[in-house]
């Protein structure tokens, strides 16, 4: 394989391994490989590859096995459009962005390193939505600053430029995909004039409730004190009321009663690395309570976080 492979006649009647053979990545001959037209199965696991060259041109590829190599970059996986499955465990230079990345690339993609790309795929799709909508405000505020004369091909660079240094969402360690997707995104609305943003791209904004279904009071966010642990206690309260765990009386019909003095109980703890209780780096994105369960049933929220 690394000097003059054998041609092989496509379509193979087994899939080819090339698994173990410290290739590197010059040795990966796009003018042979081209000619396994219908190749639906390529093992490249365990060996010396940066990187994947652009044109193999195996469209028909459905499962890639990739693991233990050295590459540094998923983008060229987007010239295998049916694949299904791929493995990339024992690459140490790929990141969560770089799994992200994958479930963007190739929407038909089942299985990730043998486990179900499901959950990765939705989390990009919404991850998309909104830096899509970012984007799109972004536009409309940069264009609305633009002076007459402004040259047009320098003010869409500047565009570009912007929204890759401004536009941030999510957490820190996704920075690389989230900036790589808003460059695709403002380039991609700057060549069409501003007009082509995909309606499956624009999230979809729930319609706001109804003033009855409007609870009666908001939660406020409690910032810890220094001296309160967040070691679980054994002694730990459970609500079992809709009402959130805290010190006070209710609110009353009554608007003579003094206001509320809350102080908080317990502090809920998620996201952590490893499940470590010790973690308390790791941010969570949001939090919110889940609406009442019977529309119209006024004030009434469930216990769901």
């Amino acid at each position: 394989v690394r000097g003059r492979p054998t041609p092989l006649s496509p379509p193979c009647l087994s899939p080819p391994s090339l698994s173990g053979l410290k290739l590197l990545s010059e040795h990966l001959d796009p003018k042979l490989l081209s000619r396994l037209t219908q190749l639906q199965e390529l093992d490249l696991s365990n060996n010396q590859l940066e990187t994947l060259p652009a044109n193999l041109g195996l469209s028909h590829l459905r499962v890639l096995r990739c693991a233990n190599n050295q590459l540094g970059d998923v983008t060229a996986l987007c010239q295998f459009p049916q694949l299904e499955e791929l493995s990339l465990e024992g690459n140490p230079f790929l990141t969560v962005s770089d799994n992200l990345k994958v479930s963007f690339l190739l929407p038909k993609l089942r299985k990730v390193n043998g486990k179900d790309a499901s959950s990765t795929s939705s989390q990009v799709e919404n991850l998309n939505r909104e830096l899509t909508s970012r984007v799109t405000a972004h536009w409309e505020k940069f264009k609305a600053a633009l002076s007459p004369g402004e040259e047009a091909e320098k003010a869409q660079a500047d565009f570009v430029k912007s929204a890759v240094r401004d536009i941030r969402y999510g957490p820190e360690s996704l920075s690389e995909f989230t900036q790589w997707r808003v460059r695709m995104i403002s380039e991609e609305l700057v060549a069409s004039g501003g007009a082509q943003v995909r309606e499956a791209d624009i999230p979809e904004r729930p319609p706001k409730a109804p003033a009855a279904q409007e609870p009666r009071a908001r939660p406020v966010a409690v910032k810890r004190p220094d001296d309160v642990s967040l070691s679980p206690s054994p002694n730990k309260r459970v609500c079992t009321s809709s009402s959130v765990c805290v010190e006070g009386s209710a609110p009353g019909s009554d608007d003579s009663r003094p206001a509320l003095d809350l102080e908080p109980l317990h502090f809920l703890q998620c996201h952590s690395k490893n499940n470590s209780p010790r973690d308390l780096e790791t941010q969570l994105w949001a939090c919110a309570f889940e609406p009442a369960w019977e529309e119209g049933h006024a004030g009434a929220t469930s216990q769901t976080v």
